[in-house]
């Protein structure tokens, strides 16, 4: 099961995200690296920064360097054959250098006759608080309600700002689904809550505490902390495989678990932080972890909502409301 938790209105933090990715352990899948879904990079300048499934050649969750993300989830349903892949969708928007609203620039980066296998999709792009000069983001979630339905999209509910969890159920009012999800939310709160009480500690000793950076040590472990609640360990699974005729099959054993977890820190100010860490592995060799930081340009976002743009009000017709 594929989950992920968020909250997009911590007082120092524009983004606080911790997410996993269940999968086939043997699937071909490129780690966490700068690359822009043509060639590997060495830095950010002009990259995105996501893992990369090599079968389909899209990805699951990422972001690029003007501090766009993209989440998306499978939806749990029969397997289906479908023309349309959705990793697709991740490196379509973390592609573009749109400044339309989210819910303007979706029609544009998915074909009207786009067929996909069951989804849900988050995507996030960053503003400036006139007021502050602090980062915010505007949200819209996306979902085409299983195999081959029509895409229907909407804005995050205040209440999924404050706490937010996606996983690979679906429902029109609401992402948190099924026990599970339930179990994730309590747990990410809790969490949350044991960090503000921390940071508002008495004294100057707490203070320090919290200048010296404890607080996103203490962010990253407890996100990978939930692994109790919402990682799956390795299940076999027979899938069975068509060989040559429609009449020709055979069993192939394989690992079902959860192969990755992210936590990716956004602050209001800008300075980004994303840790990739293995979960479980199919080799023996100890698992590992990538990091990466980096720093968003604010002159860059403000100059970018002040550009104009032409709506593009036939590729939006593609789109729903849920």
């Amino acid at each position: 099961m594929c989950i992920a938790v968020w909250t997009l209105e911590h007082p120092d933090y524009a983004l606080i995200l911790g997410e996993n990715r269940d999968e086939f352990l043997d699937r071909p899948t490129q780690n966490a690296h700068w690359h822009n879904f043509d060639q590997d990079l060495e830095n950010a300048e002009e990259g995105i920064l996501s893992g990369r499934d090599v079968k389909a050649g899209g990805s699951w969750f990422g972001l690029n360097k003007d501090g766009r993300v993209a989440l998306l989830t499978n939806i749990t349903e029969p397997l289906g054959q479908y023309k349309s892949t959705r990793g697709y969708l991740i490196s379509s928007f973390l592609s573009s250098r749109s400044s339309h609203p989210l819910e303007d620039e979706l029609g544009t980066i998915v074909a009207p006759d786009s067929v996909f296998a069951g989804f849900n999709l988050l995507l996030l792009a960053p503003s400036l608080r006139p007021d502050t000069n602090s980062i915010s983001y505007e949200s819209l979630f996306v979902t085409n309600h299983g195999g081959g339905g029509v895409l229907t999209s909407r804005s995050l509910a205040p209440s999924e700002r404050a706490c937010g969890c996606m996983s690979n159920g679906w429902t029109a009012k609401e992402l948190t689904t099924g026990p599970k999800s339930g179990h994730a939310i309590d747990d990410f709160t809790a969490v949350l809550h044991t960090l503000q009480h921390q940071q508002q500690g008495d004294g100057l000793e707490a203070a320090a505490t919290y200048h010296r950076g404890d607080l996103e040590s203490k962010l990253v472990d407890g996100l990978f902390s939930l692994r109790n609640t919402v990682q799956v360990a390795p299940i076999p699974i027979v899938l069975e495989a068509q060989l040559g005729t429609a009449s020709a099959h055979t069993k192939i054993p394989t690992v079902y678990g959860t192969r990755l977890s992210t936590v990716l820190l956004i602050k209001r100010t800008g300075e980004i932080y994303f840790v990739e860490r293995d979960i479980w592995v199919v080799h023996p060799e100890p698992p590992t972890q990538r990091e990466f930081r980096f720093k968003l340009d604010l002159d860059a976002i403000r100059k970018s909502e002040s550009a104009p743009g032409d709506l593009d009000t036939a590729a939006r017709s593609v789109m729903g409301s849920v």
